[in-house]
């Protein structure tokens, strides 16, 4: 059975420096290798399905970028991968890009120019989610979309009556207004955040009741990533937290994108329409789903640029080498 999937969220061009050895002062240059890569959570979740397993042609990647040469970098590098490409482009708008500049010891300094993004609108996603019908509903950096926000309970309140299962990755919106999540939290299966954010949204800087808040506002399973330190999660009234896989960090950028890229991937392999009928409250299946994803952002962190390191076979072996002691390190909380 094909499991169609349809990303939405941000396209942007990540513009990524190998790291410098001190921060420069006025009028100061130095020499450094620099990266140019085609990114957002839009595009690299679609990218990760791919390079996780999931045939190209059963992927949809769908956000905004404008009519300039950053705008052709998408369309380019979706064809190569075979993925199909909803796009809306643009005029007079500026493809987005972000400048993370690099400095050894220290963390990175982002430059953002937000672009074409705050073009998306429900109206082309609801048309793209009629004409491919998917399964699978990902919606990636939905605090940071404007004309989203706004209508975002009436987006994912269409996902579900479509049929799909719907994943929501987001970030803190502007002033911390969170209504639209909240809004929205009933539709909802799969929410993924950081604790920051989990804070933010609930009020609660105990994550035990942060989790508990989440779920109380209809949200049957959400994830908060720790980083470095693993992840919290919770389902049916259960909160665990997993350690993390033990990987060389090059690069931590795109690691959520490859950690929601694993969540599809393991519920698009079971039957069933609702997350109840996927998980079948199965420990087994449930601790397979989470431990795949989290191999999987573990391994986005392994190279420079957020798709270098995610390629199935090196999850399929990072499992193979630590699953069982994560798996051993699980605790409910």
């Amino acid at each position: 059975m094909k499991q169609k999937i349809l990303c939405t969220g941000t396209l942007i061009v990540d513009i990524i420096n190998d790291p410098v050895a001190k921060a420069l002062g006025p009028n100061q240059g130095v020499s450094t290798s620099i990266g140019v890569y085609a990114g957002g959570n839009a595009f690299n979740v679609s990218a990760d399905l791919v390079r996780l397993g999931i045939p190209a042609e059963d992927v949809t990647c769908l956000g905004a970028c404008g009519e300039d040469f950053f705008g052709d970098i998408f369309f380019n590098e979706l064809g190569k991968m075979g993925i199909n490409a909803e796009i809306y482009r643009a005029p007079g708008v500026n493809t987005a890009k972000i400048f993370m500049l690099k400095v050894e010891g220290e963390e990175p300094r982002y430059y953002l120019d937000e672009g074409a993004n705050a073009q998306l609108n429900i109206e082309f996603i609801t048309r793209s989610m009629k004409k491919s019908r998917p399964v699978i509903f990902y919606s990636g950096e939905s605090g940071h979309l404007t004309l989203i926000m706004g209508n975002f309970k009436k987006l994912v309140q269409s996902a579900k009556q479509t049929g799909c299962l719907t994943i929501v990755d987001t970030v803190i919106p502007p002033q911390g207004n969170w209504n639209f999540l909240y809004q929205a939290a009933p539709f909802i299966d799969f929410l993924k955040c950081n604790q920051y954010e989990a804070q933010s949204i609930t009020g609660k800087s105990d994550m035990k009741a942060a989790l508990a808040a989440l779920e109380k506002l209809g949200i049957p399973l959400t994830v908060v990533s720790l980083a470095k330190n693993g992840l919290l999660f919770s389902y049916n009234n259960l909160c665990y937290k997993v350690p993390p896989f033990k990987v060389r960090n090059i690069d931590s950028a795109g690691a959520g994108d490859a950690f929601n890229a694993g969540i599809i991937i393991k519920l698009a392999q079971w039957q069933g329409g609702s997350l109840q009928e996927q998980l079948k409250d199965s420990e087994a299946r449930f601790f397979d789903t989470i431990l795949f994803a989290a191999a999987s952002g573990a391994k986005a962190v392994t190279a420079r640029g957020c798709l270098a390191g995610v390629e199935r076979s090196a999850v399929l072996k990072l499992l193979g080498e630590q699953a069982e002691k994560v798996m051993a390190g699980i605790e409910s909380f």
